[in-house]
């Protein structure tokens, strides 16, 4: 739970759980799939009423392993375990966000993020290949990123060579903050030499000049969302309907895309 998204959800979701009584115990596998079914083993050795499991990229649990523990899967799938997923419309709220960058004329647009084996990211990649299809132009590889180094150096690379990137959309939160560390940097100015929409609403994001325009995940609607999910199962003793639901995010506008000092907040309709 070290990144401040994960620990925005475990806060919404201990809300949501001790109003109605329960108790949660938060446990983090650090992104090591070897660790989520070791997880779920202790949780079950405790005799825990149940799970909401936020699991490692590329985690598989066979259904025979979760040891009968109700479960709902948050932000991230669990394949393989046929529990529910509840989640963010990352593809539409992606494909907004680039879609508005590209109303502004821009037509060379980056993407840069964590590692893309992660589902929300690809939903993110995804959204950004359909906006740019869309607009009938080519879609630039995904760039990992990993470190402060490696931001500066993907700055460098991208602002080079004869038609220099317009914007950028870095897709999560962590590696938005790397990309204003690196421009402070290199002296980039934003948008004038560099257009910038962060995914996810990161903090000081209005006191930044020029403020951040951003999608705004909503977290709390889905940490809610999943937890009354979870209790339902346990209380009525029901079985997962394996339902996907994604919670429709918004797009927070302000001036680093280019628009004039507006802030206005635009709701995404899920598709």
């Amino acid at each position: 739970m070290g990144r401040a998204f994960f620990s925005l959800i475990a806060h919404c979701v201990q809300q949501a759980a001790h109003a109605r009584g329960y108790l949660v115990w938060i446990a983090a596998t650090n992104d090591d799939p070897s660790s989520d079914l070791e997880l779920i083993e202790r949780m079950h050795d405790h005799h825990v009423d149940g799970l909401l499991l936020a699991s490692s990229p590329g985690s598989t649990i066979p259904l025979g392993k979760m040891g009968g523990i109700p479960t709902v899967a948050i932000d991230r799938p669990l394949r393989g375990a046929g529990v529910d997923f509840v989640t963010v419309d990352d593809r539409a709220a992606a494909r907004e966000a680039v879609s508005h960058l590209l109303q502004h004329g821009y037509k060379r647009i980056a993407i840069t993020g964590i590692d893309a084996q992660i589902g929300a990211i690809q939903e993110r990649i995804l959204g950004y290949q359909d906006a740019m299809r869309t607009a009938g132009l080519p879609a630039l590889p995904y760039i990992r990123c990993d470190d402060a180094a490696s931001a500066i150096q993907i700055c460098k690379t991208l602002r080079t060579g004869k038609r220099p990137v317009e914007a950028l959309f870095p897709l999560n939160g962590d590696t938005s903050v790397l990309f204003l560390e690196a421009f402070e940097e290199l002296r980039i100015s934003i948008p004038r030499d560099l257009a910038f929409f962060s995914y996810g609403d990161i903090p000081l994001s209005r006191a930044i000049r020029p403020r951040l325009s951003a999608v705004q995940q909503p977290i709390e609607a889905m940490a809610e969302q999943a937890t009354l999910r979870l209790l339902k199962q346990i209380e009525q003793k029901t079985k997962p309907s394996r339902a996907r639901i994604k919670i429709p995010a918004s797009l927070v506008i302000r001036e680093s895309c280019g628009c004039k000092r507006k802030g206005r907040i635009k709701t995404i309709p899920s598709m």
